[in-house]
């Protein structure tokens, strides 16, 4: 699995180097779900690492308050909670704020998010406010 989550990432690399036509011109977003962590070990990471340090990227860095990079939520001990979704606006966007929604437990936005009970997904919310000025 970790394998596959880095070759995805690395078509989002071979995409902005222009391996599959032109690269990608003007204002833009990368995003979704790459289920892999930048600050976890191992080669399989690797990917995602080169991505978030492209110049042409910038990683907004969304936190939660109690939860902070952390994006999904599985079971513990291991994977546990990661940083496994992800925004990255161009660089020539300008970033005002980010955060990942995690509702409290019993929450009324919690609720909101289950159906009878369980949650819809273990991911959580990730936003990022831009100017397109």
């Amino acid at each position: 699995n970790g394998l596959r989550n880095a070759a995805e990432v690395g078509f989002w690399q071979s995409y902005l180097d222009g391996t599959f036509g032109a690269a990608p011109q003007g204002k833009f977003f990368i995003a979704g779900i790459a289920n892999t962590d930048p600050d976890r070990e191992g080669d399989e990471n690797n990917a995602i690492r080169a991505l978030l340090s492209d110049p042409r990227l910038q990683d907004p860095l969304p936190e939660s308050p109690d939860h902070g990079r952390h994006t999904v939520d599985w079971p513990e001990p291991s994977p546990g909670d990661m940083r496994a979704s992800y925004i990255l606006p161009s660089s020539d966007l300008k970033v005002i704020s980010s955060g990942v929604f995690w509702p409290s437990e019993g929450s009324p936005e919690e609720t909101l998010l289950e159906h009878k009970g369980v949650p819809a997904s273990r991911h959580r919310v990730v936003w990022v406010d831009v100017s397109l000025n």
